[in-house]
């Protein structure tokens, strides 16, 4: 498996990919290490050590639950809430002499270390009576429960129960239990499941972190036959065996081990984090190993299909790192993102990539190949797409005239469909959020694929809107409700598609229009046009001879309702998609005058205060909001 050789100090979300094993550490009674993670920055040795040993103090003491501050450090331990004593005592003990080690955070000013029996953190800053999710660390079997769809264990009711019981008295912060599962009529085996928050917070403060963990939990995990998810303030976990004690069951004997030359067995964590090794056994009862993770691909073998990332390779830049084609030794074509070294930024955008897509499947969104993290390189495989993305045609002089009015309009319905299966019937709905020509690729047929998922955002339940202080997107394309307040929901994506349909039937960007001109967006310039009568005015004259009008009109008229300044008077995909099919003038609101437009109202001030945030319609960008 490819890894990251160091931990950026941004990195907030770790993905762990792994067969959940138990380890020789719990066959002999030992406690069960699972992850750390430290700051770059450091603090006086001495003053750590002097709060660690009042922590194993009370430990020694018998206490299941401590917290102390010394010389401005706060510290706590706590230990799950089914675990004996001495286990408890043997955790925190090995959590200490752990996170004080040269390979994991000796002499930082912050660290985290988990356990199977207890959790240990401590930090400069008051984290006391704080919910605090990150780093959060996302654990799952790579083989899928046994039958999640005829169990009748409600997996993700039995969690949210779980979460609630947890802030309540008695429960003090912890939660478990125990259910036969079955398949059909047939008893097959015992679900564990338990939940867990420190003890420093309000049973409410508990509550909200759980909640968090499970709506996580309903992105990566929920299908996987094992899995738990890691928080500073909280964690959780779920398996198809019995791993609560006293209930265990006996340890069964592991296998014999597979040496180093150190003389360690060893498995590589695979993910992102640091390059950690863990002592490990193969219960082969319970978990039996994958040959291989079908989303991790050697790096190695990418260098080769893209010769060393040849120039010649280079299929395009975005805001983020360069695209490359490259060749399997099997002939398959592949497209590669390498993430630039110098974005910080993308690291949260590639990690995010990752979760989003690998679970999503439509014709109409880009497929994703697998990933590889190796030393400081992160890269995304997807197949490859032969004609590029729709920039590439739209708007060169040459190019366009091979886009005719049948292309275009197959185009703009892969692309509502595309949208509609993000917004209504992928299990999440998903809002995309840079939806822009360079981000619809196109086939070797020009059927288009929406692609480049790193800024998309999950929305759960009936959960309707969100809001951000960090603004991301492309200018030309935020809705006004984002780029004013940050709040953003499905019309958002609506407003970027109805920018987009105008994009594709004028042959023009929306940014392309300059100052000294009467209108200073596509957006005006249509609405004018269409005010007065003309609208047919603004198509590419590469269509005149290719288009049918009624489609024209249509398409305008439902591009102009997209772009309308409130997110209520916009219609939804699955209305577009409705309207695209339908025959005639539309039955229904006429637009109202789109009078936002970001280039003219924010971006000519923004930019010349800081021409390195924004970018102008072709590289997403970010902005950061002031507290």
């Amino acid at each position: 498996m490819c890894l990251l050789h160091r931990l950026r100090a941004n990195l907030s979300l770790f993905l762990i990919t792994i067969t959940l094993l138990t380890t020789i550490s719990s066959v002999f009674g030992q406690p069960t290490y699972n992850y750390h993670f430290c700051s770059n920055t450091t603090y006086n040795d001495t003053a750590i050590k002097t709060l660690l040993g009042s922590l194993s103090s009370k430990a020694a003491n018998n206490n299941s639950f401590y917290k102390d501050i010394s010389n401005d450090l706060h510290g706590l331990y706590q230990c799950r809430g089914d675990v004996a004593t001495d286990m408890c005592r043997k955790c925190v003990e090995a959590a200490i002499q752990e996170i004080q080690q040269p390979s994991r955070c000796q002499s930082r000013s912050r660290a985290d270390i988990w356990y199977d029996e207890c959790v240990l953190r401590y930090a400069l800053t008051n984290f006391f009576g704080t919910v605090k999710l990150y780093p959060l660390v996302l654990m799952y079997n790579t083989r899928n429960a046994s039958s999640p769809n005829n169990t009748y264990v409600d997996t993700l009711s039995l969690m949210n129960r779980l979460a609630s019981e947890a802030g309540k008295e008695p429960m003090m912060y912890y939660a478990h239990d125990e259910l036969p599962a079955t398949v059909g009529d047939v008893a097959q085996k015992n679900v564990s499941a338990m939940v867990q928050c420190s003890k420093d917070m309000s049973g409410d403060q508990c509550n909200r972190c759980l909640q968090n963990l499970t709506m996580y939990a309903e992105t990566c995990c929920l299908e996987k036959s094992g899995w738990r998810i890691l928080a500073p303030s909280c964690n959780m976990r779920y398996e198809e065996y019995r791993f609560l004690t006293p209930s265990a069951p006996s340890p069964v004997p592991p296998p014999a081990p597979t040496t180093t030359s150190k003389g360690k067995r060893e498995k590589k964590l695979k993910g992102f984090g640091l390059v950690d090794t863990l002592n490990t056994s193969m219960d082969t009862t319970l978990n039996p190993v994958r040959q291989h993770d079908t989303l991790d691909l050697d790096f190695n073998k990418i260098v080769a299909a893209t010769n060393n990332f040849s120039i010649n390779n280079k299929l395009g830049e975005g805001g983020f790192g360069t695209v490359f084609k490259g060749n399997l030794q099997d002939g398959q074509e592949i497209a590669v993102k390498r993430l630039s070294r110098c974005s910080e930024q993308g690291i949260d955008e590639f990690k995010n990539e990752i979760i989003l897509i690998s679970g999503l499947q439509h014709k109409n969104l880009v497929r994703l190949l697998g990933c590889c993290i190796e030393g400081a390189e992160m890269l995304i495989v997807y197949e490859y797409m032969h004609n590029k993305s729709l920039d590439t045609f739209l708007f060169d002089a040459t190019k366009r005239g091979h886009l005719d009015w049948t292309k275009r309009f197959n185009i703009i319905q892969g692309i509502t469909r595309g949208l509609l299966y993000l917004h209504r019937d992928s299990r999440l709905k998903i809002i995309h959020r840079d939806l822009k020509v360079s981000n619809i690729l196109l086939d070797k047929d020009m059927n288009p694929k929406i692609s480049d998922f790193g800024l998309a955002r999950t929305f759960r339940g009936t959960q309707q809107l969100a809001n951000t202080r960090r603004l991301v997107g492309t200018i030309g394309y935020m809705s006004p409700e984002y780029a004013l307040r940050g709040i953003f929901s499905e019309k958002y994506d609506v407003f970027s598609f109805g920018v987009l349909l105008l994009e594709i039937i004028c042959g023009r960007k929306n940014t392309s229009f300059r100052d000294h001109e009467q209108h200073t967006s596509l957006l005006g310039y249509v609405w004018h046009l269409w005010n007065e009568g003309r609208a047919l005015d603004s198509m590419d004259q590469a269509l005149v001879n290719s288009c049918c009008l009624p489609e024209v009109m249509r398409c305008i008229h439902i591009a102009l309702l997209c772009v309308q300044d409130y997110d209520a008077d916009r219609p939804t995909m699955s209305s577009i998609a409705l309207m695209l099919t339908s025959t005639g003038e539309i039955d229904g609101p006429q637009p109202k005058q789109p009078t936002f437009t970001f280039q003219s109202s924010l971006g000519s001030d923004l930019q010349s205060q800081n021409k390195n945030i924004f970018s102008v319609n072709e590289v997403t960008v970010s902005m950061l909001e002031g507290r």
